[in-house]
């Protein structure tokens, strides 16, 4: 069952079912891009004037704002740095559009789940999720200490990307 939303046109959508008036305007961002906008009107980045906002989930995603404003670009994947080549020999095709080699393969929220479940050697219906393997690494657990270490690199190389980048005055 492929439930396609290609030719939504979701603003409309958004717009009747709301019943917001046309002279309103209503813009979609990404998820990361709204997160940035909370720290720096209500959060750790108020007094920050140049703040890179770093996401891991399902991938890795960064927005910036700088002198106060969101950093918006005419390409709708700007900020994906979850697509930094980190093995290029995982890359296939002549435009390396294979993620198996991007930093999003080694580093996101399933992953970390995985590895450290099959670290504690539970079964796959029994998984623990992220928030309880984060209380158990919290509590000293040493076999999830272990299985994050090895993530805390691919962590390391998303901030030093950042860093080396944008060169923000704060990383969040």
């Amino acid at each position: 069952n492929d439930l396609s939303f290609n030719d939504i046109n979701l603003k409309k959508a958004i717009r009747t079912h709301l019943k917001i008036p046309k002279d309103i305007g209503i813009e979609i961002r990404m998820a990361v891009k709204a997160q940035l906008l909370a720290e720096k009107w209500f959060g750790i980045a108020v007094n920050n004037d140049f703040v890179v906002y770093l996401q891991i989930e399902a991938g890795i995603a960064i927005s910036v704002v700088n002198k106060g404003k969101i950093y918006m670009s005419l390409n709708p994947s700007a900020g994906l740095l979850g697509h930094t080549i980190i093995d290029q020999n995982k890359i296939k095709g002549p435009n390396f559009n294979s993620q198996d080699g991007h930093l999003e393969a080694f580093l996101n929220d399933q992953r970390i789940i995985e590895e450290c479940n099959r670290a504690l050697k539970i079964d796959p219906e029994n998984y623990l999720s992220l928030d309880e393997i984060l209380y158990k690494a919290r509590r000293g657990d040493s076999v999830i200490i272990d299985a994050i270490g090895k993530f805390i690199r691919y962590i390391a190389i998303a901030v030093a990307n950042t860093y080396n980048i944008y060169g923000p005055d704060h990383i969040i």
